[in-house]
């Protein structure tokens, strides 16, 4: 089995590689944690994920993309306003790992779909 993960980070804020990084390891962090800590039949779909491969599919998307991917289920990430970017900038939204075959038409694979590798 085949299992993906999806990250979207926000394209309409000027962060450098470095932030970007950060961001999306805040959000690998947050997915981590629900994981672990969430329902245990997500857990199951994590543990399958970790040991065949991990599979990241980094993406980029406006604001309004990553308000929508909230709707669907992602979890945001908002900074600290401490470098770059203001105060609670939304910056990432990251989906727990999923089946990628029985995702094919799923309400997140057509929204994905659509969005450009960063």
């Amino acid at each position: 089995m085949r299992y993906v993960e999806y990250i979207l980070v926000n394209k309409d804020l000027d962060m450098s590689i470095g932030k970007i990084a950060g961001q999306v390891a805040h959000a690998q962090t947050m997915i981590d944690y629900e994981c672990f800590y969430g329902d245990l039949d997500e857990f199951d779909d994590y543990e399958e994920w970790l040991e065949h491969g991990q599979k990241k599919v980094i993406l980029r998307a406006n604001e309004s993309k990553l308000q929508q991917a909230i709707k669907l289920g992602g979890i945001p990430v908002r900074d600290h306003g401490l470098t770059e970017i203001p105060e609670n900038s939304l910056t990432v939204v990251g989906f727990l790992p999923c089946l990628e075959k029985d995702n094919e038409e799923s309400e997140l694979r057509k929204f994905v779909k659509r969005l450009q590798l960063l």
